[in-house]
């Protein structure tokens, strides 16, 4: 049996070969720019890094420095492919926190406007599936 990383390390790459996807078809990047919890955590929507551990991941595809950042730690985006026919986008990420840097390939499926499936793979950690909420 395939691991979870294997998986996702193969998605990725298929992702990227036949998801180049430009105009019509291509994922609306920006859908993804905001803050994100865990559906128990919506309390920590109007919290800060600084403050607490407790705070949103904080997604910003677009712009001129592409990132996701969370409590002690943050990604930049090596690369970004959307995902053609759904709202999706395969990331590279560079991650560094706590002394110590990373990669990760992960998929986004934005499953509503305000819910996000997020599947990961790391070398470090193996993989992970989570889904989110936009916080209001």
């Amino acid at each position: 049996m395939r691991s979870v990383t294997g998986l996702l390390r193969a998605a990725s790459v298929s992702v990227i070969v036949a998801g180049v996807a430009t105009g019509a078809g291509a994922a609306d990047l920006s859908a993804f720019d905001g803050r994100w919890v865990m559906a128990d955590d919506l309390d920590w929507c109007g919290n800060t890094s600084g403050e607490t551990d407790e705070v949103p991941l904080v997604f910003r595809l677009t712009g001129l420095e592409p990132a996701i950042e969370g409590y002690e730690s943050a990604c930049a985006i090596a690369e970004i492919t959307p995902i053609h026919g759904v709202a999706g986008a395969s990331l590279v990420l560079e991650c560094a926190g706590e002394g110590m840097t990373w990669t990760e390939r992960s998929v986004l499926l934005l499953n509503d406007p305000d819910t996000v499936t997020i599947y990961t793979a790391s070398d470090d950690t193996g993989g992970s599936t989570s889904t989110r909420i936009r916080c209001p």
